[in-house]
């Protein structure tokens, strides 16, 4: 039996910049509420007594920033980086106001086939979570070491894009689950089965 720990980055600048389009962008630091929110995940896993075996993360600065903090025994080069975890791809939208890309027309080209669309240059979810899969199953299941407890850091849309394909669930419904900023979504491998 392993536990999985998917853990959202907390709060960064550009998620208080809501009106733009965002994605792999990894150069937006924690701001102070972020700081905040991640020494308190570590204060619940202390709790908890939740020590991780492993330990994955996006690159992006936020996503380190809250794994630093989540799990401070784990010193940098301990950590590994795994790109596969970065947020979606949005290509030419990224940073583009919401309100001149997301019209009526676009949201229903969207909404033909949101499981598949990709942005202009950008990726799928299906793309996302396809890469995201492929370093949890290795992680998890293909392990050279025996572990029991395994934490990822990393961003909402992968999280929704990964839980759909372990939950088989209806893909039109994956962009509509909240992930929210540091929140820890944890599931279970055990008998191969999630």
């Amino acid at each position: 039996m392993i536990d999985v720990y998917l853990i959202r980055h907390a709060e960064c600048e550009n998620n208080c910049l809501r009106e733009r389009i965002w994605g792999q962008t990894n150069s937006s630091p924690l701001t102070k509420y972020g700081e905040i929110q991640a020494e308190a995940l570590e204060k619940r896993l202390r709790m908890e007594g939740v020590v991780f075996d492993a330990v994955y993360s996006s690159p992006a600065i936020r996503a380190l920033e809250t794994i630093v903090r989540v799990a401070p025994y784990y010193v940098k080069d301990k950590i590994i980086i795994a790109p596969e975890l970065q947020e979606i791809d949005q290509g030419k939208w990224t940073g583009k106001l919401r309100s001149e890309i997301y019209t009526p027309e676009q949201i229903a080209i969207i909404n033909k086939d949101n499981w598949n669309f990709a942005a202009p240059e950008g990726e799928s979810q299906a793309q996302v979570g396809s890469r995201v899969y492929r370093v949890v199953e290795e992680a998890v299941i293909h392990s050279p070491k025996k572990i029991k407890n395994v934490g990822f850091s990393m961003h909402g849309i992968s999280i929704k894009c990964l839980l759909s394909l372990l939950l088989r669930s209806d893909k039109s419904m994956t962009w509509r689950w909240e992930i929210d900023n540091a929140s820890i979504t944890q599931f279970r491998y055990e008998q191969n089965v999630w």
